[in-house]
């Protein structure tokens, strides 16, 4: 074992030493509030008899049943309110749809009406075409007049939604009004309850000793933990011995595994000092601040009120199981009680925490016992009190109705009525015997202070000046290993003190959050002396960046996977972000960021529902989701994210689909069709396989959200210095072909070349910042951008074998254009090609077919309305005609060639292309088997050539791809199970083929599945990300290299049978365009009362500008600020990967390798 490795392990015992001692005070206090409590209560001699108790007890719980019942029925009501505004946003995208295929169908009337025009003009007009366009104008102009009708209708549906919507706002915020008002009088109904439930204590001098007790337990634990901690942060400072900074310390860590950066804000000033000799200088002074994903605010140990409301809901789950068509409302019921009194990520914790060790059984049992005869096994007269009770005629005649039939869904409907689910409870829970045991629980909900236990060891500064190549480095001091955020609750006064000024300022473990001093201590400022360049010039940027290099890869996970949970559970919760989420505010709805998802929105959560993935499952759906993709990337433990709000989403699966699926006619048919020679067959190959499991729009992994704060998963790398290592030894590549690290290597190559011209091209692009430019301008048009093409437009080629047939083409139109295509254009690509590292010979780049195609001049709009079927898109809706579904059970090939539909087959572009692509594998697979299987002569082989000219060849025979694919497979293997079946049948519906091209059809196929039950948005999304990769999407292939490499790192290896787990963790953030602004001082007296300071702090007029970063521009008139001695301005900080609103502008985790 290194020297690193045993400071590591006397780290980690002593961050594990010091955590206990944390946890035995915080206990400690705990206990000593809560006697304080009883204390007190004893003195006051608050106590009642039983029957009092009784009584009062019975009142609370009726009334309780009572208010459930009413927010039920509110609840109800605010559901229906809200399907009424969402009618609005429906009629929204259905006029959107309307104009857009109103303007397309216009577009293409005109083009008819204009050819029509040309065609009368001829000296002889062809009176068939003529006919047959004046057909298309008339059907055109019907649609259009259609299309109208419906845009007019529409739009008046549409003014009444709106008229009604300001009402529907009014009640809508009226009933959540009302339903918090109960919320709150449930929760203090549920909290009387407890204190008349807790025993009460008459031994005051027990309490008093026990009081003493533990106040000295408390301080020796106090003692023991500030020990600890001077012994853990000087155990880390020892790793720093030889070197502040943690450069050399990295050279420790293993290269396989990678890194997640935690984002930082940051907070600057230019600040004025005097040195000692009273020379005028300056300084800059950051500060840092953790983002909130990095803040534990979670409590795991429960309240007194919610381990009696868990241990209810357990019961009310048990009474559940023996029902039959009433067990999920049943549950449901119980559910929405839960949240009503403690919000939904808590009341999932306390759900969690609560659950019975004997729940199994008891569930099991209830699966064959009706809930009449389960109440009569544990109290053979409950059913005799209740009749015993005065109660209506109607009541007991149903009653004696259900209990003859033993129809428990019956009596739970008469107890919901008559609120007897309390006398139920009491029954049933004699029956459980496994509730967890709290020895110790709180009696507040906030009784820890907020902290972080993820900042790096110390941050490291570098200051890059507008002349300078390399930037300054300055190295921060050691930071605690528990970073405070606020104030303890258990003890508040130590969190405040008040200055000599009368200003109150934060004191005790989070001082430094306002004294900057305390913050240059604790490594989380830095107080830098500038030169007189600097201070005049500033900085083009300025980074922090850290690593937790005190923590080995195992430590690190368990500590991210436990600031999972930690938000998960916690107030503002924690969730996978669904692809399509809204980021912009309307009028009737806000962003998909303004509210997290609780758990209060689901119908019920039960605490015993199957995970959000299991590995395991043979389902791709259920095995690859975008939780377990998360969880194989950052290498931790499943089971964290398990229970995580959208984590069985299928986005990234999705994407990779529609890659699947669609990469024969795309891609695929350019390298195969129109590169070839100078692509080979295996690198088209090699290509298939890494953009169908590497290269999607959305990037490789799934957002994240914290409460409202979105947070993208940013897989990166520095592209610039990507090398391959030599294969010896060295396992970190995926071997899908021969060759397989020649291939990404000369792809890394290609994709360098390709950057080098993005620069380029980058520098004339608008940009915030840039000079003689608006930034305010220039920012708000980047953010009106969309996150994936919105236009789409074809244009027609002419092959020159088609152009040299026509009669008298020589010196016609096209002649000049034709001789540059053959002669000049291939001269030219070789010249592009090796500068993108493809020297080929010029033979064959001439005889690629994408020079021998010339293409039309203008361009035709597609018509975008039908890219998935003529619908407005939606987020929940599957196809109105599932043709995905219907290619994927298509028993064979023929049935796809004849698209035998009822009606008349799908116009929309994704089933033209889908299919295509289907057919054209299919033919590929083809091809494959019987040359596997068979020798193909020289006629078969030139009967089989590709033409632009079906049907006219000088050479006979002809054999066209659907013939092809139906030969039979006895004439390639006369002893085969199926003769009679096609070589293209047999590859589509058989047993698992062998062939690499047979192969990819069958992953085609599985692919179909995946996407056919996706709503019509998802698939939308997936087809224009799909359409981008092909085209501009660089990023995208640069990413995947990086996802290539993850997923080598991650996946079991040749040794191990197990995946790859541990993380590093560490933290960034950043400020460009860093520049000292003028000052203006203002005379307080000059300003207005409210706005006056209340000490001796100088007022600066900020000049049109923030202090640091690009600034925008500032309103008229005058921005005023503050400037105590030991705070600084705050700065937003905002970091977006690519231009887009549709897509918000996150803080980045970024995972680096």
């Amino acid at each position: 074992m290194t020297e690193f490795e045993d400071q590591l392990r006397m780290i980690t015992e002593l961050r594990e030493h010091r955590r206990e001692c944390d946890e035995t005070l915080y206990r400690h206090r705990i206990d000593l509030h809560r006697t304080s409590q009883q204390l007190r209560r004893a003195g006051q001699e608050q106590t009642v008899t039983d029957s009092e108790r009784d009584r009062t007890v019975a009142s609370l719980r009726a009334r309780s049943a009572h208010l459930d019942t009413e927010l039920a029925s509110l609840r109800e009501e605010n559901r229906d309110v809200g399907e009424g505004l969402a009618l609005l946003t429906g009629q929204d995208r259905l006029i959107k749809h309307l104009e857009l295929n109103l303007t397309t169908m216009q577009d293409r009337n005109a083009k008819l009406r204009e050819q029509l025009g040309k065609l009368r003009q001829q000296e002889l007009p062809p009176l068939d075409t003529i006919r047959s366009v004046e057909t298309e104008v008339d059907n055109s102009q019907n649609l259009i007049t259609n299309l109208d009708d419906s845009l007019t209708k529409a739009s008046v549906h549409r003014r009444e939604l709106k008229n009604q919507e300001s009402a529907q706002l009014d009640k809508q915020r009226v009933l959540q009004s009302e339903m918090e008002t109960i919320r709150e009088e449930l929760r203090e109904l549920q909290g009387t309850l407890t204190e008349l439930l807790r025993p009460s204590y008459a031994d005051s001098e027990y309490l008093q000793n026990r009081h003493i007790e533990l106040k000295s337990a408390s301080m020796q634990a106090e003692t023991e933990l500030i020990d600890c901690g001077l012994k853990l942060n000087a155990a880390i400072d020892g790793l720093y011995r030889e070197s502040h900074h943690p450069r050399k310390r990295l050279l420790n860590l293993d290269d396989r595994i990678p890194f997640l950066f935690f984002p930082v804000k940051l907070e600057t000033i230019f600040a004025p000092v005097q040195s000692p000799r009273g020379a005028a200088n300056t300084e800059l002074w950051v500060r840092i601040y953790p983002d909130e994903i990095a803040i534990h605010t979670h409590e795991k140990m429960l309240t007194d009120r919610e381990v009696v409301a868990g241990e209810l809901y357990w019961t009310e789950l048990v009474t559940a199981e023996h029902l039959r068509t009433e067990r999920d409302n049943r549950r449901r019921s119980a559910w929405r009680h839960l949240v009503d009194l403690f919000g939904g990520q808590r009341a999932a914790w306390v759900a969690r925490q609560t659950k019975p060790s004997d729940w199994e059984t008891l569930a099991t049992d209830g699966a064959t016992q009706i809930l009449p005869a389960f109440l009569l096994e544990l109290d053979a007269n409950f059913f005799n009190d209740l009749l015993a009770q005065a109660l209506s005629d109607s009541t007991r005649t149903a009653l004696q109705k259900a209990l003859s039939a033993n129809d428990g869904d019956a009596f739970n409907l008469i107890a919901e009525t008559e609120h007897w689910f309390d006398r139920i409870n009491m029954v049933v829970r004699k029956r459980i015997s496994g509730f967890p045991v709290h020895d110790l629980t709180k009696t507040d909900g906030w009784t820890r202070a907020p902290r972080t236990q993820i900042m790096p060891d110390r941050f490291v500064l570098l200051l890059y000046g507008k002349n300078t190549d390399k930037p300054r480095e300055i190295t921060g001091a050691i930071i605690p290993d528990t970073l405070f955020l606020g104030p303890d609750p258990m003890d508040a006064k130590a969190g405040f003190k008040q200055s000599e000024e009368g200003v109150m300022t934060f004191a005790g473990q989070f001082d430094w959050m306002s004294d900057f001093d305390k913050a240059v201590e604790q490594g989380m400022g830095f107080r830098i002396a500038l030169t007189e360049e600097e201070a005049a010039n500033g900085f083009e940027r300025i980074l922090v960046l850290g690593v937790f290099l005190s923590a080995d890869a195992s430590d690190s996970a368990k500590i991210l996977e436990e600031l999972i949970d930690n938000h998960q559970f916690s107030l503002k919760g924690f969730s996978l972000v669904p692809q399509g989420t809204p980021t912009n505010n309307t009028e009737s709805s806000g962003t998909g960021y303004s509210d997290n998802d609780s758990y209060n929105d689901l119908a019920y959560f039960t605490g015993i529902d199957p995970p959000a993935f299991d590995p395991a499952d043979p389902d791709p759906k259920k095995s690859r989701t975008d939780g377990r993709l998360l969880a194989d990337a950052l290498g931790i433990a499943y089971a964290p994210l398990q229970t995580v709000r959208h984590a069985d989403q299928n986005d990234v699966l999705e994407a990779q689909a529609m890659n699947t699926a669609l990469f024969p006619c795309t891609l695929g048919y350019w390298l195969k069709n129109w590169m070839d020679p100078v692509v080979t067959e295996q690198a088209a190959r090699q290509t298939r396989s890494f953009f169908t499991r590497f290269v999607n729009g959305r990037g490789p992994l799934p957002a994240i959200r914290v409460g409202n704060q979105p947070y993208g998963v940013l897989l990166t790398s520095d592209f610039a210095r990507w090398k391959y290592p030599e294969p010896e030894g060295d396992n970190s590549f995926i071997p899908i072909f021969d060759n397989d690290r020649f291939y990404l290597k000369k792809l890394h190559g290609l994709l360098a070349s390709l950057e080098k011209n993005w620069s380029d091209i980058s520098k004339d692009l608008p940009f915030v910042g840039k000079k003689d430019s608006d930034s305010s301008s220039v920012l708000m048009k980047i953010l009106g951008l969309h996150p994936n093409s919105v236009e789409f437009f074809q244009r027609i080629g002419f092959s020159d074998e088609y152009l040299k047939n026509l009669e008298n083409f020589k010196g016609g139109r096209y002649a000049g254009e034709l001789i540059n295509l053959l002669h000049f254009m291939p001269n030219d690509a070789s010249i592009y090609l090796e500068d993108l590292g493809f020297k080929q010979e010029f033979k064959k780049i001439s005889s690629m077919r994408s020079f021998h195609v010339l293409w039309q001049h203008y361009t035709t709009h597609l018509d975008v309305p039908n890219f998935v079927e003529n619908l407005p898109p939606s987020e929940i809706k599957p196809l109105s005609l599932n043709y995905i579904d219907w290619l994927a059970k298509a028993e064979s090939t023929d049935i796809i060639i004849k698209q035998d539909f009822k009606n008349s087959p799908p116009t929309a572009l994704l089933y033209l292309m889908l299919r295509n692509a289907l057919l054209l594998q299919a033919h590929h697979g083809s091809y494959e088997w019987l040359r596997e299987r068979t020798f193909f002569d020289a006629t078969v082989e030139q009967a089989m050539r590709r033409t632009t000219l079906p049907n006219m060849r000088s050479v006979e025979p002809i054999l066209s791809s659907y013939e092809f694919m139906a030969t039979r497979v006895e004439l390639a293997d006369p002893t085969h199970p199926s003769p009679a079946s096609s070589v293209a049948d047999w590859i589509w519906a058989g047993p698992n083929p062998v062939g690499v091209e047979a192969a990819f059809l069958r992953e085609q196929k599985s692919a179909l599945p995946i996407l056919a039950n996706a709503s019509t948005a998802k698939l939308e999304r997936c087809f224009i990300e799909h359409l981008d990769c092909c085209n501009y999407r660089l990023d995208a292939w640069q990413t995947g290299l990086f996802a290539q490499r993850l997923h080598a790192q991650r996946e079991p290896s040749r040794q191990n049978d197990e995946r790859q787990m541990g993380i590093y963790l560490g933290a960034f953030g950043w400020v460009e365009n860093l520049k000292p602004l003028p000052k203006t001082f203002l005379d307080p007296e000059s300003l207005p009362s409210s706005l006056r300071p209340k000490d001796s702090h100088p007022v600066i007029e900020e000049d049109d500008a923030l202090q640091s970063g690009t600034p925008p521009k500032a309103p008229q008139g005058r921005a005023v600020s503050y400037m105590p001695p030991h705070l600084i301005m705050p700065l937003p900080l905002l970091y977006c990967a690519t231009p887009t609103s549709a897509t918000p502008i996150p803080n980045r985790l970024r995972c680096f390798r």
